[in-house]
């Protein structure tokens, strides 16, 4: 009796113990794996009765779009409903390298079911499959290439052209699946591109960097953006796009009739598109285009814009390099608010910058590095080039030009309201320096003068004025460039000495004026890497002011200071603290002398 009464008590515990743990558990739900054949009757009343739980969709059902057997994903759908949370799951049950879904009939899965896919597990078919809940999948494949996925806004944050498997197609079917404003994130590695990649919504189409490798392949263009529809509000970036001599070209946008805005390219390389007319970069039909620290080197032509039309639009950034064309680094028509600055441009066997515009636009150079363009002798570095009745407008500004031509350094024909100012040259001067017909342009000579020593170190001088510096406000006077060189080679030394003559209501007809004058040195070293540190500022000798009545117009201090903006950049700043009670503003006549040693490109001095 008490060994009878003695199992009762451990049974009626057991199932005590047991019930705690189910009820314990059930909010957070069951994972169930079904052995047995449901109908769709059964499923419901399955799913009806049940706590939260994972679905296992089974692979032999011939359409995961229909109800079937009822262990295919619709049947679950349906059976769950669109309140009820839980997962459905594809896993990988065979011995091969996929275990295969096939959806023919498309189907929704509501934002209250996650949809989960085991490593190895794929699903494919002539149906669409859209997503509008949480979606798991790892890194591998787990789509094929016939199925349509749509993904809605903030399923994911980003989509993997992997889990198409690789190629043109896979990157194709992820921008398909991306809601608009999306990410879709290229693989590391080589990925051949034998048709186009077609981009016709605004997304991120991001890369690893270097370590990401798009080979296209064929007498096709690499990345259309555009070409269907008008679009806008794209991002290329962190990823290298190569081509070959049947290639027609790169990245185009804009063509197709279509029109293109807010585009930008970053941090991209693209290169070796050689063949006849191909090129790097197209920009048809396109407005507000940002390409931004772009190596674009060895095609046919760099940067193109022949046909349609191209408004502000701006080529920049310090690692930006355009080079060794078989024809033109940057050739642009029908232009307007067009800039192009802080880039390398060098050794393209015709043009560096060619416009030949057929409108009325307006066009500026600021701050770049030319070297060796125009090498077939029968060209300029740069050709700016309006129409009658439409004149082009531009400036040159801030430029450093190195040895590397024998002909006119700028052509120019039917421009206006032009200036060329602030440039430099190293070494060799071109047989001319400006040649105009139908031209209004100024030409400032304040050239940066630069001597080469053994080819890593030198001496760089400049004179310019700075006007209209306002009292007591730290004002930037000009700039030190050093070049971000490809790899870790941005080492380097230099040092600086600034001759400066302040003066205060000074002009040929003036009166009540005042005058300072002060010397100052500073330094920067830099490493390989590019990181660097400026040495604090001495100043040298400040004379005391002279005045011609203190009590109108005088100045009491001059401060010199540096603004690091950059690794590459610094900003050189006065503060002139002026006095009197007819106080104006402040002109500054310079002279720099910079002294530099192991930089690959000679430093610049700019003004702003």
């Amino acid at each position: 009796m008490k060994k009878w009464l003695k199992n009762i008590s451990a049974i009626i515990g057991g199932l005590i113990f047991g019930l705690a743990l189910f009820f314990l558990f059930l909010p957070y739900g069951v994972y169930i794996e079904y052995q047995v054949k449901f109908s769709p009757k059964q499923a419901w009343a399955f799913v009806a009765t049940k706590a939260p739980i994972e679905y296992v969709i089974k692979a032999s059902e011939t359409d995961q779009g229909v109800v079937g057997n009822g262990r295919t994903i619709k049947a679950f759908v349906d059976a769950i409903g669109g309140t009820r949370k839980a997962t459905v799951k594809l896993l990988h049950t065979s011995k091969s390298t996929f275990t295969d879904y096939s959806l023919i009939t498309g189907e929704t899965i509501t934002d209250n079911i996650a949809f989960d896919i085991d490593h190895g597990a794929k699903i494919d078919g002539a149906g669409t499959l859209t997503i509008n809940g949480p979606f798991e999948a790892g890194l591998s494949q787990c789509f094929g290439s016939s199925i349509t996925i749509d993904f809605s806004s903030g399923v994911v944050s980003e989509v993997y052209s992997k889990w198409w498997g690789t190629g043109a197609t896979s990157i194709n079917k992820a921008i398909t699946a991306s809601a608009a404003g999306g990410i879709v994130r290229l693989p590391s590695g080589n990925v051949t591109i034998d048709t186009p990649i077609l981009i016709d919504k605004n997304l991120i189409l991001e890369g690893s960097g270097h370590w990401t490798s798009l080979n296209v392949s064929g007498a096709i263009i690499g990345i259309r953006i555009g070409s269907r529809v008008a679009t806008g509000n794209v991002i290329l970036q962190n990823f290298s796009l190569i081509g070959a001599v049947a290639n027609v070209g790169g990245i185009d946008i804009g063509t197709g009739g279509t029109y293109a805005c807010y585009i930008a390219l970053k941090s991209l390389h693209i290169e070796e598109f050689t063949g006849v007319d191909a090129f790097g970069i197209r920009l048809i039909n396109a407005q507000e285009i940002d390409i931004y620290n772009c190596f674009i080197y060895g095609n046919y032509n760099g940067i193109v814009n022949t046909a349609g039309y191209l408004t502000s639009t701006h080529i920049h950034g310090f690692a930006g390099r355009i080079g060794n064309s078989t024809k033109s680094g940057i050739h642009l028509a029908a232009v307007d608010g067009v800039t192009i600055s802080d880039q390398v441009i060098e050794s393209n066997a015709s043009w560096g910058i060619k416009v030949s515009a057929a409108a009325a636009g307006v066009v500026r150079i600021d701050n770049n590095y030319f070297e060796a363009n125009a090498t077939d002798d029968s060209t300029e570095t740069i050709s700016i080039s309006g129409a009658s009745g439409y004149p082009v407008q531009f400036t040159l500004r801030g430029n450093t030009f190195a040895p590397g031509w024998v002909n006119p350094l700028l052509k120019t024909n039917y421009v206006e309201n032009s200036i060329v100012e602030w440039n430099s040259m190293v070494n060799l001067w071109p047989t001319a320096m400006v040649t105009s017909t139908n031209s209004d342009v100024t030409v400032i000579d304040d050239y940066q003068k630069t001597e080469i020593l053994e080819g890593i170190s030198g001496r760089v001088t400049k004179s310019f004025l700075k006007k209209g510096l306002a009292d007591n406000a730290a004002t930037t006077v000009f700039r030190i460039q050093t070049n971000n060189e490809t790899g870790n080679t941005d080492g380097g030394a230099y040092s600086v000495v600034v001759h400066a003559l302040v003066t205060h209501g000074v002009s040929a007809a003036g009166g009540n004026s005042a005058m300072k004058s002060l010397t100052a040195q500073f330094g920067r070293v830099m490493n390989y890497n590019g990181t660097g540190v400026n040495s604090a500022v001495t100043e040298d000798v400040e004379i005391a002011s002279a005045a011609i009545d203190a009590g109108m117009r005088d100045i009491d201090t001059i401060t010199v200071t540096l603004v690091e903006t950059s690794e590459f950049l610094t900003d050189v700043q006065f503060t002139v603290d002026l006095s009197g009670a007819a106080i104006t503003t402040a002109n500054v006549t310079i002279a720099v002398e910079l002294v530099y040693f192991g930089f690959l490109t000679p430093p610049r001095i700019q003004v702003p």
